[in-house]
């Protein structure tokens, strides 16, 4: 008796209307959009940091061959020498591609890689002052610590705004370059 109700009553039904329909629709597409943004939001963040990871790398390579660049001897000094003596070079001096001596060798010119260009700027420094490695140096070396150590900072950059590299889209490098004589 009970089954003939349960018969009865599911053989009145007539389906979905296009209102039901079309409120699931509805919600499916709200469900959907939301979905696809969080997804296209993580894509975006996982190519950010991959830029991250290879211009960390970069700038450990550049730092590895600034470092043997500087060894090299050019008219009976080193280019590192050479780099201290460069007039108008006080206790920092920042450094792109377009800046002497590194214009003509091509050291810091731009790479490209995955489709994102990435660029060098580097910031020589000489005296670090009160706290600093060059400072203990210093006092162990007589105060001549300058003439062996020198701080290089190495900022790889793939955007730039009108004031400079994008700080939110570089990494920076804190190195040093010895002269070894």
């Amino acid at each position: 008796m009970n089954f003939r109700r349960t018969a009865e009553r599911l053989g009145d039904e007539r389906g979905f209307t296009l209102v039901e329909v079309l409120g699931a629709l509805t919600v499916m597409a709200v469900i959907s959009v939301t979905i696809m943004a969080y997804f296209i939001s993580a894509v975006d963040r996982s190519a950010e940091e991959s830029r991250r990871v290879i211009a960390a790398n970069l700038a450990r390579l550049k730092a590895a061959e600034l470092r043997s660049w500087a060894k090299q001897e050019d008219a009976g000094q080193t280019r590192y020498q050479a780099l201290r003596n460069l007039p108008g070079f006080g206790a920092e001096r920042v450094f792109t591609a377009d800046d002497p001596p590194f214009d003509a060798n091509g050291l810091l010119d731009a790479v490209e890689l995955s489709g994102t260009t990435y660029r060098y700027e580097i910031t020589l420094r000489r005296d670090e002052g009160a706290g600093s490695h060059t400072e203990w140096l210093s006092g162990v070396m007589g105060g001549d610590s300058d003439r062996y150590l020198m701080r290089m900072i190495i900022r790889v950059y793939w955007k730039e705004t009108a004031s400079g590299p994008s700080p939110a889209h570089s990494v920076m490098l804190d190195a040093y370059l010895v002269d070894r004589r």
